[in-house]
């Protein structure tokens, strides 16, 4: 296996020369590509369509209603035409509720650019550019979850919510929907892309200049940085430090009260100090008393719990994951629930494209011990702390709205009778890869 490729890290390497980072292949996240289309409404839709690939559609459409016009007296059930109305929800995710279950989510243009750069995965950024708009299909594990949150809005100590299922099922889409979500009703969103990749895939290697012995992840506390700081930017002006601290084995100090936004002047100035950074930016988010709540978005969240990483030190042992600053600080938070207030943490698990393809010993743990079966917002009850929603295939409920919503936005037009919706199910099994490729094809 890839992880057992030796990796050697002298532990007196100050910034990357002579460090090299485990080959792992990086995870292809997959997700339901109905859940990466979008604009305002139904009419904004069709005139984006007109705009991109209209030379396309206009030879599938053609060839699609030839084959059709052959096939009439073939169909005996007279399929239904849904109006926008069925099959779309509010423009606004904090008006969603279980009744807009298997509905369309369309993205506003002016919340687009927000999504695709801090919540999307580079897979899932693909697919929207190439359909030209953003939306997600309400799934039901995903309101449920939302509404977890809600119910704990005022309650402490934060809930643990995990999607659970397997690959290509729309877990780090659901995650997606929930940041951009809450974003919208004024939390603090602070999204980790990839628990695995921090243990698994370190990126960037540097001694840590903060604490003696550790190590930091440097480019993934960069990025993790930018993003955080361009989602919550206007909120972050209002959060300052709450103690004194020295930066670069002490050469550098930042006073107490020292707004957050502007520890990016260190990282500016020397960006060694990024996983240090984070680390604070997260320890004073978490204590500040006059805040909003904070969503703790992790994806792949068991890799982030593997008990090795591929790295050895210079006396060729493995390096012990605890000893990467980024990952010691994010177990702990996920671990000590009880710290953790006014908020809620949300993971997807994942097999980090089968490199992990079971669950390790203690994320095993708290997804086991989590609550299942939530069937209505009625059913939360606070007297659980810890939540799962397993993700699968599409139901037929679901395929009969991702039909329906392309039969509106004009990219196929097809019946949404039980027994095509039936047949269709059967030849894709629910896989949307799938049923988005045969629906192209006919």
């Amino acid at each position: 296996m890839l992880l057992n490729v030796p990796i050697v890290v002298s532990r007196l390497v100050t910034r990357r020369s002579g460090v090299l980072v485990a080959p792992l292949q990086l995870r292809c996240i997959s997700a339901c590509a109905s859940h990466l289309s979008g604009s305002t409404t139904a009419s904004d839709l069709l005139n984006i369509m007109k705009t991109s690939d209209s030379n396309s559609h206009k030879l599938h459409n053609n060839s699609g209603n030839k084959t059709r016009k052959q096939n009439t007296k073939q169909q005996h059930v007279k399929s239904f035409k849904p109006s926008p109305s069925s099959v779309l929800s509010s423009s606004n995710p904090i008006d969603h509720t279980i009744a807009d279950e298997n509905k369309h989510f369309i993205v506003a243009p002016t919340d687009e650019e927000m999504i695709t750069s801090a919540f999307l995965s580079s897979e899932s950024q693909k697919q929207m550019e190439k359909q030209g708009f953003c939306s997600f299909l309400l799934r039901k594990p995903m309101l449920l979850a939302a509404e977890v949150l809600n119910k704990f809005e005022q309650v402490s100590p934060a809930p643990r919510v995990f999607f659970t299922g397997d690959d290509t099922t729309g877990k780090s889409t659901a995650l997606s929907y929930i940041q951009h979500r809450f974003q919208k009703k004024g939390w603090i969103i602070l999204t980790i892309p990839s628990g695995a990749d921090l243990v698994l895939n370190p990126e960037y290697i540097d001694n840590s200049t903060f604490k003696e012995g550790k190590i930091d992840s440097t480019l993934q506390a960069k990025t993790m940085l930018d993003r955080f700081f361009a989602v919550n930017g206007a909120v972050l002006d209002k959060i300052a430090t709450t103690k004194e601290y020295k930066w670069f084995e002490g050469m550098v100090t930042t006073s107490m009260t020292t707004p957050l936004a502007e520890l990016q002047d260190l990282i500016a100035e020397d960006d060694r100090c990024a996983a240090d950074v984070a680390c604070v930016v997260m320890k004073e988010i978490l204590g500040a008393k006059d805040r909003p709540n904070v969503l703790l978005s992790i994806d792949d969240v068991n890799g982030l719990f593997e008990p090795a990483t591929p790295m050895l030190d210079e006396d060729f042992n493995r390096i012990n994951p605890e000893n990467l600053t980024l990952v010691r600080m994010l177990r702990k938070i996920v671990r000590d629930k009880h710290s953790f207030t006014r908020g809620a943490i949300v993971g997807a698990t994942s097999t980090y494209k089968n490199v992990i393809p079971e669950l390790n010993e203690e994320s095993k743990g708290f997804i086991s011990s989590a609550q299942f079966g939530i069937r209505s917002p009625e059913s939360i009850t606070t007297s659980m702390n810890s939540f799962k929603f397993p993700l699968k295939s599409l139901t037929k409920e679901e395929l009969a709205s991702v039909v329906g919503f392309y039969n509106v936005i004009g990219w196929c037009d097809e019946p949404t009778s039980q027994s095509y919706i039936g047949s269709l199910h059967t030849i894709t099994a629910g896989s949307f890869p799938l049923i988005k490729k045969t629906l192209n094809s006919v």
